[in-house]
């Protein structure tokens, strides 16, 4: 949950294994094609028919049931709804829920799950619920969560919306692939389904195939009145943009539709409520602007002609048909279940459907869309008959093993399969005969969650070609997911003047894992929560993830701001659960007392103990744990003290000795970030061989500091001549290493004298 909202929001805008983004472009790839892209459509205007598109994240529960009450009545002028339990699924089914989304499903409003692709980890070093931060990890957590939102909510769901998505192309645009791939993941898994894609504002054209629609603007009315929409949008099918206005006042609705249709947006949500969460409460104006999007029909769309066939294979086929005249866009469908959109293209139409079985036949039809929103009758159907697969079916995968078998997660591993006669495209998962995940043939190994405690499960994998031939399943792998005494447990932090630090296992899978901290250890302040041990604590501040918060709300009204500070974040997986630690610099609390109480808090996902709360940790403030002492460098020479107070596997000192962030190891664990140009650990000197925070080092043979060691002081002498190209000025860290647990001193600036 974004801190500055009270009720999940999705974008907070404003060890693991690494798989090649080839690799993960060639998987999909393979298995489900790529949309073939669409030429421009007519032109959008004021005839533009539109549908309410609705970020309903709204828990269904008093007036926020009557707010979904209200969306099923909207009827045909409801596009569709997206639900957002926790930044995604929960890891249970929710009564509330279930009716409102079976409600609104029976009233005919397409309701979308919210899936969080966090920029497949390559935007802000985001972590999944597993603590992964590769693309491969998101994709894993990202199919994961499609298929939860279909087994808890069954055909309540009509789609997917993907958020947090990137709106960089990559590198042969590999990024947009990947979610357009993701898309037709969705549609070949759950046939008839929906989706919808939110990169954000300046949506290049690589993302115009990525999914049935895309939402290209979320801002305020004011910056709404200077949006100018991509030059490549302007004359496709206006179902195929989405855009979503706050801050929208009452006496401007008008205004606001009617730039919406000019600007060629088929799907729009304005709303009078703002930030922070424009998103928890229907507007003011509900009725008004259900009436105000439709355009007046100007009569049914002719019949499109029979499609015709092409370039048939055994997972795919191309369509065409003549293109009508008034016509903004097609629907197609494939055995009468809705497949995906085509823009009008003068001349001919084209869709390139994807994902279908070999040796199978298909009946395909197509209907025609006006600007009105009016749809033609269906075509009359082709059947296509899919090519074979090869002659022979991949190799079954061997050595089927779990490992990693947490309370609400497991990993599996195996050996490749092969093929004679084709390649090995992907491996299916299957958990009890159901499929569950897909993943390439590059890789051999998945981490994966959706799993309850204490329960037994049965796990198989079989091999896919690129002809779409399948091998048969391994044997099962069974594993029992644990049974944790506690949700957090070893909750403990330390408090210095220079630094703080926070450390808990979460024990089950949490969307949310959050550090309560109450700086000035009064309940009478800040966000109050009670800990587990029964202690009622004020939240002055909140780390979520990598972002420290300052309470902006009054009792348990949810409201945060963010202080824009970044506390140092890692994720391990430790004595059956995820370690979670965090670094904070204590000048970031403001004027913090002596003595401060810390809670920490798990939430959303977990079918289990959620929300959760740690017993409550009470912390003074001691000796910094690290201490930067005496420290100097002539031309020819150099000396480092600190003071170590604790017991530390590795003494270190990282040298900045060019004086510049843009070269060695990035630190940041000190009052500044710095760049370690060398390092001593112990009695060794490393110069850096990485780029960036990449943990690379080369030992310096034959240059040994001169280590001494008094009590708690640790004093070092080397030569200045060892390194090179040094600068007049350098900023060092000490810090002391145990077990993947770090204390940092002070960034002390030195000069040569």
């Amino acid at each position: 949950m974004d801190p500055t909202t009270s009720t999940t929001r999705g974008r907070p805008r404003g060890g693991r294994r690494t798989r090649a983004v080839a690799a993960v472009t060639a998987l999909l790839t393979a298995a489900l094609g790529v949309w073939a892209s669409a030429a421009p459509a007519q032109a959008a205007g004021s005839g533009t028919g539109q549908q309410l598109a609705i970020p309903a994240y709204i828990y269904p529960s008093g007036t926020g049931l009557t707010d979904w009450q209200d969306i099923a009545a909207g009827g045909s002028n409801v596009g569709f709804a997206i639900a957002n339990v926790a930044n995604g699924p929960s890891g249970a089914v929710d009564a509330n829920w279930t009716t409102a989304l079976s409600d609104a499903h029976s009233a005919g409003v397409k309701v979308l799950g919210y899936v969080d692709t966090g920029y497949f980890g390559t935007a802000d070093g985001r972590l999944t619920r597993l603590g992964g931060a590769s693309i491969s990890d998101w994709l894993d957590q990202a199919e994961s969560d499609v298929n939860q939102w279909y087994k808890l909510y069954g055909s309540s769901i009509g789609g997917i919306f993907f958020d947090d998505a990137l709106n960089t192309c990559g590198t042969n645009n590999q990024y947009a692939n990947l979610y357009a791939e993701l898309s037709q993941y969705v549609k070949a898994t759950h046939p008839g389904a929906f989706t919808v894609i939110n990169p954000g504002i300046d949506v290049p054209s690589c993302y115009a195939n990525s999914a049935d629609v895309i939402l290209r603007f979320e801002g305020s009315y004011s910056s709404y009145q200077s949006f100018t929409p991509e030059s490549w949008e302007s004359g496709y099918d206006p179902r195929k943009f989405m855009d979503i206005v706050y801050s929208t006042p009452s006496a401007n609705l008008s205004t606001a539709v009617s730039l919406s249709k000019t600007d060629g947006a088929g799907y729009v949500f304005f709303t009078d409520a703002g930030l922070p969460n424009p998103y928890d409460v229907l507007p003011s104006y509900w009725s008004s602007e259900l009436t105000d999007l439709p355009a007046s029909s100007t009569g049914t769309p002719s019949t499109p002609a029979t499609p015709t066939a092409s370039g048939i294979t055994g997972t795919g086929a191309t369509l065409s048909w003549t293109s009508s005249s008034s016509v903004a866009g097609y629907d197609v469908y494939e055995n009468g279940t809705y497949l995906g959109e085509s823009t009008y293209t003068s001349g001919t139409s084209t869709y390139a459907v994807t994902g279908l079985k070999p040796s199978t036949t298909y009946s395909f039809t197509v209907k025609a869309r006006d600007l009105a929103g009016d749809v033609s009758a269906a075509s009359s159907a082709k059947s296509v008959t899919t090519s074979a697969a090869a002659s022979s079916a991949p190799t079954v995968p061997t050595g089927l093993a779990a490992n990693t078998t947490l309370a609400n997660s497991t990993g599996l591993s195996w050996t490749a399969s092969t093929s004679s006669d084709s390649t090995v495209a992907y491996y299916d998962v299957y958990e009890g005969g159901s499929l569950i995940l897909t993943v390439p043939a590059a890789d051999t190994s998945v981490q994966f969650d959706g799993l309850s405690p204490n329960t037994a499960y049965s796990f198989t994998v079989a091999a896919v070609d690129a002809t779409g031939g399948t091998s048969s399943q391994t044997g099962a792998v069974s594993v029992t997911t644990l049974n944790p005494a506690s949700a957090i447990s070893s909750p403990s932090s330390t408090l210095t003047s220079s630094n703080a630090t926070y450390s808990a296992t979460f024990n089950y899978e949490y969307s949310f894992n959050d550090v309560c901290i109450d700086s000035d250890a009064s309940s009478a302040t800040g966000y109050q929560v009670t800990s587990s041990d029964g202690t009622v604590v004020g939240c002055d501040y909140l780390i979520e993830s990598d972002v420290l918060y300052k309470y902006a709300g009054t009792g348990t009204d949810w409201t945060w701001a963010s202080t824009g500070d970044t506390p140092t974040q890692s994720v391990s997986i430790a004595g059956g659960g995820f370690l979670y630690s965090w670094q904070i610099t204590s000048s970031w609390l403001g004027s913090f007392a002596s003595t401060e109480h810390v809670v920490f808090l798990g939430s959303g996902f977990s079918p289990t103990n959620n929300p959760a709360y740690s017993a409550l940790v009470t912390v003074t403030e001691g000796a910094s744990a690290v201490v930067a002492g005496a420290s100097s460098f002539t031309a020819s020479s150099a000396s480092f003290s600190g003071v170590f107070n604790g017991t530390y596997t590795d003494d270190l000192v990282c040298l900045d000795t060019d004086d510049s962030t843009t070269t060695g190891y990035q630190e940041s664990g000190g009052t500044a970030t710095i760049g370690c140009d060398y390092l001593i650990d112990n009695d060794t000197l490393y110069k850096y061989a990485g780029t960036g925070t990449d943990w690379t080092w080369t030992a310096l043979t034959g240059d040994s500091p001169n280590e001494t060691v008094n009590g708690s002081t640790v004093s070092w002498g080397i030569e200045t001549s060892w390194l090179t190209s040094p600068a007049s000025t350098w900023r060092l860290v000490y810090s002391g290493s145990t077990s993947g647990a770090a204390a940092f001193s002070n960034t002390l600036t030195i000069t040569e004298s």
